[in-house]
């Protein structure tokens, strides 16, 4: 990953530990763990949602959902 990405994703687990609303539940809480570093670092944002989309994690991801984790 590229280290824009690398320090977005420490910002997003950042929030995460500092997020004690339970407001939307685990999608409000990953909603503002994006939004809120999102709003500090807007390229930083899109570079993760592209790294996100690469063929390799969303197969990650279905198989996530597949396994229910």
């Amino acid at each position: 990953l590229s280290p824009r990405v690398k320090n977005f994703v420490k910002e997003h687990e950042l929030y995460h530990l500092q997020d004690k609303s339970q407001f939307g539940g685990w999608l409000g809480r990953e909603i503002r763990a994006n939004v809120v570093p999102g709003l500090k670092d807007p390229i930083g944002l899109l570079a993760t949602i592209v790294a996100s989309l690469s063929p390799e994690r969303l197969r990650y991801y279905a198989q996530r959902i597949r396994d229910g984790r």
